[in-house]
């Protein structure tokens, strides 16, 4: 059987984690639930094995790893930066780049994210958030192909690396699939737990959200306000608005860029409550889906909220 390049995310479910990984798993999941996700489409697991026996990779990487074992992070990180600029100048093969281009050009080629979906990623007990590459606002053909590499690339950071030995997982197992995704313009954007993680209530959803994309939540740049939602209502129980020092923005050409709110207007809310409504809502569907509580990303722009990202929590 030929093994697909390319799926489109309505395609996908949880036994697609082996070829898609596991953020776009989830992603066609919620999409068979019914939930508003942002169209896009799935490089797969197989294009990524593709391009790495074109390029002669796997036995660049293995050399290179045994100079340094994944226990010694410190040392790993000056070995892995020979295989990024492998996989970087490596050409993707003819075949893999125009089933991308064919796929890109069937959405209208707009401005995307591209984000990393390793097989192993989301599991019940192991999350891997932010061990991989995400790239916001990614334009053109060029700008996607450079991406992609970029996040197959990731799969081989000393933190991923190191990571995956910690749970026992065998390195040439591990494969990169990647998400090509509309961007959301988001004016709103944060995480959502459909569990207290600071107190395992299971009857409180915690949201934290700030204005711009999710970019500076994700990776602690601000202070964000904090909702406490009753599950069984969907009333706020308790508001703590954070600082909000900055916002992320897509900017012309490509990529993002933080820009700083005047402070007269770091005290507004990022929410109203029919919003928080709207997001709780959204995250409670998806926990009713994949029956355990999730660790959910989301976006809002024009008064609609959509899903970015749903993973199981694996702590709390």
């Amino acid at each position: 059987m030929v093994e697909k390049l390319i799926v489109s995310l309505p395609e996908l479910a949880l036994s697609d984690v082996p070829r898609a990984g596991g953020k776009a798993a989830c992603l066609g999941e919620l999409i068979r639930a019914g939930l508003p996700v942002p169209p896009g489409f799935c490089i797969t697991a197989p294009a990524y094995r593709r391009f790495v026996a074109h390029a002669g990779l796997a036995e660049r990487i293995e050399a290179l790893l045994a100079k340094a074992p994944p226990s010694e992070p410190d040392v790993l990180e000056k070995v892995v930066q020979e295989v990024r600029s492998s996989f970087v100048a490596a050409a993707i093969p003819v075949e893999v780049s125009q089933a991308i281009e064919r796929a890109y050009r069937q959405m209208g080629a707009p401005a995307v994210a591209v984000r990393s979906s390793a097989t192993a990623e989301d599991r019940p007990e192991a999350s891997f958030a932010g061990q991989h590459e995400t790239f916001l606002n990614v334009n053109g053909l060029a700008g996607v192909l450079r991406h992609v590499q970029l996040c197959w690339a990731s799969l081989w950071t000393a933190r991923a690396i190191h990571y995956r030995h910690r749970l026992g997982i065998n390195p040439h197992s591990a494969a990169m699939a990647v998400v090509v995704q509309e961007l959301v313009s988001a004016e709103v954007a944060g995480v959502m737990f459909t569990v207290n993680p600071g107190t395992g209530d299971r009857t409180e959803a915690v949201i934290n959200a700030s204005f711009g994309l999710g970019e500076p939540i994700v990776s602690g740049l601000v202070t964000p306000d904090t909702y406490i939602v009753d599950k069984a209502t969907l009333s706020t129980k308790q508001v703590s608005l954070g600082a909000k020092e900055v916002m992320v923005v897509p900017v012309e050409g490509g990529g993002t860029a933080p820009m700083a709110r005047p402070e007269g207007r770091r005290g507004e809310r990022a929410l109203d409550e029919p919003m928080v409504r709207q997001v709780a809502a959204l995250g409670l569907r998806a926990e009713a889906h994949f029956g355990r509580p999730q660790d959910i990303e989301w976006a809002c722009a024009g008064g609609k909220c959509v899903l970015l990202q749903s993973r199981p929590v694996t702590a709390v």
